[in-house]
């Protein structure tokens, strides 16, 4: 784990969020570097016409758009692989 000079942590957070806001993955992963992963679980939301993914840690969630709020199973890796597919590069 890297480790963040003192005092500069409002850098770190500046850098951070704007790595988030320019959706910079590696920029993320370096930043996110200097934190205690004990203590950082990473939200991940994926969003097609067809279908919207979220993974934070183990859990995860797969729901059409037009339903949000209806519970589903929770998805395979086959079906979480054709949302990936949709929205690779």
């Amino acid at each position: 784990m890297a480790t963040h000079p003192l005092g500069d942590f409002t850098a770190l957070a500046t850098r951070l969020v704007s790595s988030c806001a320019e959706r910079d993955f590696i920029s993320m992963a370096e930043r996110l570097l200097y934190l205690d992963p004990a203590h950082v679980d990473v939200f991940v939301y994926i969003h097609t016409p067809t279908a919207h993914l979220s993974i934070v840690g183990g859990y995860r969630s797969l729901y059409p758009p037009e339903d949000p709020h209806a519970i589903q199973r929770e998805p395979s890796a086959s079906q979480i692989a054709q949302v990936l597919a949709e929205v690779a590069r």
